[in-house]
């Protein structure tokens, strides 16, 4: 049997803190009438660079061994899981474009992305 508990403080990281159209995609110097825009049409403003910290980073590994010796081989089953308590660790966050909301200012949400929850396993082996 064996297990590891794995920590780690938040990595440092940049995130927009704001973005706004493009001046030269509206029309008429009217802001609330805005033409059809891309993503390359939005400037976006860093405050500070590595500015935010992401969450911890912590999670438990188990795993079990039995081994059973044959004739001319020993043959291995493992079984066990990865961050065993589905802790939803944050892989990178990123905020979204904004909208334009009826107060001409741009409305700001931050999104946390997250990688392997809860990951099983099941191994064979043979050793000659």
């Amino acid at each position: 049997m064996g297990g590891v508990f794995l920590f780690s403080s938040g990595i440092n990281t940049t995130i927009i803190d704001q973005s706004y159209i493009d001046p030269l995609t509206v029309i008429n110097g009217d802001p609330a009438i805005v033409l059809e825009y891309y993503d390359s049409d939005l400037i976006r403003n860093f405050e500070v660079r590595n500015g935010y910290q992401l969450p911890s980073y912590h999670r438990m590994d188990i795993g079990v061994n039995f081994k059973k010796p044959k004739k001319h081989f020993i043959r291995t089953w493992s079984f066990g899981a990865y961050n065993a308590y589905n802790r939803k660790n944050a892989f990178y966050i990123y905020s979204s474009q904004g909208k334009f909301i009826d107060t001409g200012l741009w409305e700001k949400r931050v999104y946390q992305v997250t990688m392997f929850p809860i990951l099983p396993y099941l191994r064979y082996s043979i050793k000659f």
